[in-house]
């Protein structure tokens, strides 16, 4: 009887543990199922579109494109940059296309040129003051002024300037 009790309570758990890790790879399939359709995956060059997951979000050089699939079964695929991003990491904030953006350094906007999509940097910002570029301004002792190199990128200059009193 002792052993009948043991085994009926040992059938019990294995149906239960069976149960169990079924419930959770199920949730788990769905849970990366969800990942491969809507996440956002962070990598360093444009993917091969034919290898693109469908609704999948990639992020390239502060770029955001999408996974498209198109006719019978998704044969066709195209991948579309479609917003910029604020950092290169899963933390980023998305900007829509002529939108623009302000870090404590730069003003920056997602724009289309020609078939891609650019985050560029479009003045300077120090304390209050926006620079333009190539604009020279003066605050207090210092002259700053909002430089751009052959690349795009901006930078700010500061001389600092000597007083002289008669």
């Amino acid at each position: 009887m002792f052993f009948l009790r043991i085994f009926k309570l040992f059938g019990l758990l294995l149906i239960l543990a069976f149960f169990t890790t079924f419930v959770e790879s199920y949730t788990k399939e769905q849970k990366q199922r969800y990942l491969d359709e809507h996440g956002t995956d962070i990598i360093l060059k444009v993917p091969d579109v034919t290898q693109c997951l469908k609704r999948r979000t990639y992020l390239v050089n502060y770029i955001l494109y999408m996974c498209f699939h198109y006719g019978i079964a998704g044969t066709v695929k195209a991948l579309i940059p479609m917003a910029c991003a604020t950092t290169t990491d899963k933390y980023h904030q998305r900007i829509n296309m002529n939108k623009q953006w302000k870090d404590q350094s730069f003003a920056y906007v997602c724009v289309k040129e020609g078939p891609d999509v650019k985050f560029k940097p479009i003045t300077c910002l120090y304390q209050n003051a926006e620079i333009q570029i190539n604009q020279t301004i003066r605050v207090n002792n210092d002259e700053l002024k909002c430089v751009q190199n052959v690349e795009g990128d901006l930078a700010i200059i500061q001389k600092h300037c000597k007083l002289f009193f008669h």
